[in-house]
């Protein structure tokens, strides 16, 4: 009998620490409408959210931050984008991720976003906004023989 209380309440703690957290990252207050910036390490989102029936689209685009990749990075290698919306605990409610094909790294160039999410009921408290990325930057174009490559990333933890 004890062995299997304990088994329960050792199933109903990891459901409870189940999920993803963005506490970590960069986030802003949901609004509607209004564009925002939200800067990363390497990587600055402006994006705006619109609403959409009962679900909410965010259309963005990434921009790299200039001062903080290798001066020889000219290439995208691999690009993942997400985005995050979560409450004000951190805890992620919706995530959407988006993968692009790589392409060359233009400094003023964004990357774009753009996607639908459903709240549910969980629309009607404080929401809050946050990205992330997983990108390979390469000093060639994919498919011939690459002298560098970094992976830079910033994305939300499982809890």
């Amino acid at each position: 009998m004890k062995l299997r209380v304990f088994a329960l309440l050792g199933l109903l703690l990891l459901a409870g620490c189940a999920g993803l957290s963005v506490r970590h990252l960069p986030s802003n207050p949901w609004k509607n409408e209004a564009s925002q910036r939200l800067e990363m390490r390497y990587l600055a989102f402006q994006y705006q959210v619109i609403p959409v029936g009962n679900q909410l689209g965010i259309v963005a685009e990434a921009y790299p931050v200039i001062d903080k990749l290798p001066d020889w990075a000219s290439w995208y290698g691999e690009i993942a984008l997400s985005v995050y919306v979560s409450d004000e605990w951190g805890r992620v409610l919706a995530f959407r991720d988006v993968t692009l094909v790589p392409r060359p790294l233009k400094r003023e160039a964004g990357l774009p976003m753009e996607v639908t999410l459903d709240l549910g009921t969980n629309r009607y408290q404080p929401l809050f906004v946050s990205f992330g990325y997983r990108l390979v930057l390469t000093d060639a174009q994919p498919g011939t023989p690459a002298g560098r490559r970094v992976l830079v990333s910033e994305k939300a933890l499982e809890k």
